[in-house]
């Protein structure tokens, strides 16, 4: 009888007393696994505490993900650097006109000898890609010969856009 009860309590302090995951709290939908938590996607640490915000963020094209947030390579943009940034690769840049004319007068672009536009007052007018570069900017009263600005060089940097405002 004796060895009947000692083998029943033996039983039960093994049964009830050495469950490894008594004392384990999974936090994050985790689930405790002979004592270790078995994290959900996306977590890690000892209980499932740690959070990785890049978990779910794919960046693309070399892209790295920080803190949640994709870091482009250059050449590259959008919140996956999924978009390539034609400028780069093709070396080229842009250059606007604004019309600040208080005569109300349009005016007609020429950028490099090209016809790029014409504007009205407080009108921008923006030229097509330009290989990098110095330009010769012409600015003409519409339907005249009569120069508006000076003759200008702008610089086209690459993936940039270089401005100039005429008030004639």
């Amino acid at each position: 009888m004796k060895r009947s009860i000692i083998f029943i309590l033996f039983s039960l302090m093994t049964f009830y007393g050495c469950d490894p995951c008594k004392n384990t709290n999974c936090q994050n939908g985790g689930v405790c696994d002979n004592g270790t938590c078995d994290c959900s996607p996306g977590y890690s640490g000892v209980k499932c505490q740690n959070y990785d915000p890049c978990y779910n963020t794919k960046c693309s094209n070399g892209g790295v993900c920080v803190n949640g947030t994709c870091n482009c390579p250059t050449g590259y943009s959008g919140s996956n650097c999924q978009f390539r940034s034609a400028c780069y690769f093709d070396n080229t840049g842009t250059i606007s006109v604004q019309n600040l004319s208080a005569s109300g007068r349009q005016h007609r672009v020429l950028v490099g000898g090209n016809f790029i536009g014409n504007t009205s007052y407080g009108q921008t007018v923006t030229s097509g890609a330009l290989s990098v570069g110095s330009y010769k900017v012409e600015i003409y009263i519409l339907n005249t010969t009569t120069k508006a600005c000076t003759d200008t060089n702008l610089s086209v940097v690459r993936c940039s856009n270089s401005g100039i405002s005429c008030s004639y």
